[in-house]
């Protein structure tokens, strides 16, 4: 049976009795807790990761890409006290700014020996996209 990393007076340890399900999820210090996802545009992340750090957030840095025009992207993983979600958020919206672009949707159509080239697409992007999570435990080992 392999052993859990637990919160108790002492801070974490191995070997806890499992939680109840109905228990309040909550830090070493007691204090309930949110994971919080921010998917961010490239062009967005220095401006924000200076203010989340102006504001004692510690933040983890992933290098992602999207899916639609394959631009590179930064998620951003940070855990907070329920209180910090918010002043999260609005860091967030500051200085995540939403753009306009043009894009070919599809290839080139050529019908009848003739060439159609496709007319580009005005399509949103940027912001971001934040995903807020209970998180069930949260330490520094």
């Amino acid at each position: 049976m392999a052993s859990e990393l637990f919160c108790g007076s002492g801070g974490w340890g191995r070997a806890a009795p499992a939680p109840s399900p109905h228990s309040h999820k909550t830090n070493c210090k007691g204090v309930s807790m949110k994971l919080v996802l921010a998917v961010v545009q490239r062009q967005d992340t220095a401006e924000l990761l200076e203010a989340l750090t102006e504001q004692g957030d510690r933040v983890t840095r992933i290098s992602s890409e999207g899916g639609f025009l394959r631009e590179g992207n930064v998620t951003l993983l940070l855990a907070v006290e329920d209180h910090q979600v918010e002043p999260l958020l609005q860091s967030v919206r500051e200085h995540c700014y939403t753009r306009t672009r043009y894009v070919s949707p599809l290839p080139p159509v050529a019908e009848s020996g003739e060439f159609y080239p496709p007319s580009p697409v005005e399509v949103q992007v940027g912001g971001a996209t934040v995903f807020v999570l209970r998180a069930d435990s949260v330490g520094h080992l």
